[in-house]
């Protein structure tokens, strides 16, 4: 009976590290990350019709990822998502919500073609790393705040929404 040896494998370290490595992330993970640093400006809407820029005003942009939060022509590091970012400013009385759909790269997908493979393209869409939003994203504020408010607390709430309020569990 002949008795194998593996000793052949110690003369690859580097390689057998660095394709177990690209089996377990995505391309788009380790190429550009979970984030993306993007502007959102608050626009004011004049009675004339006019649209400026209000520096001056507060923005929030929201995904599945989180909350962050900026002032108008700030750049804001945001997680990466597939779902839209949602960007409300406000300044006085004035506000503006707009959404913003993400856009699937698809140059992520074909480098997961050569590296990564199937569990690399699922940790990319997984992690959000195969989308980006717009590097620019602007938002009208023309309704009051208080009628912003109102939308928000009458809106319905996305059904995989969670409640604050913890039920005790029945063993």
């Amino acid at each position: 009976m002949k008795i194998m040896k593996f000793g052949h494998i110690r003369k690859f370290p580097a390689a057998i590290l660095a394709i177990a490595i690209s089996l377990l992330t995505g391309c788009s993970s380790i190429v550009n990350g979970t984030t993306q640093k993007v502007t959102v400006r608050a626009m004011n809407q004049e009675k004339s019709g006019m649209v400026k820029v209000n520096p001056d005003a507060t923005c929030q942009s929201t995904n599945s990822n989180g909350t962050f939060e900026s002032r108008s022509t700030d750049l804001v590091e945001v997680h990466r998502d597939n779902v839209p970012l949602v960007s409300i400013c406000s300044y006085g009385d004035k506000a503006g919500k707009t959404s913003t759909e993400s856009q699937f790269r698809g140059k992520s997908a074909a480098g997961n073609m050569f590296a990564g493979g199937f569990i690399g393209m699922a940790i990319d869409h997984a992690t959000g790393a195969s989308y980006d939003y717009p590097d620019n994203i602007e938002v009208v504020m023309n309704m009051y705040k208080t009628d912003l408010d109102m939308q928000q607390v009458n809106s319905p709430k996305p059904s995989n929404a969670q409640n604050s309020v913890t039920q005790p569990s029945v063993q």
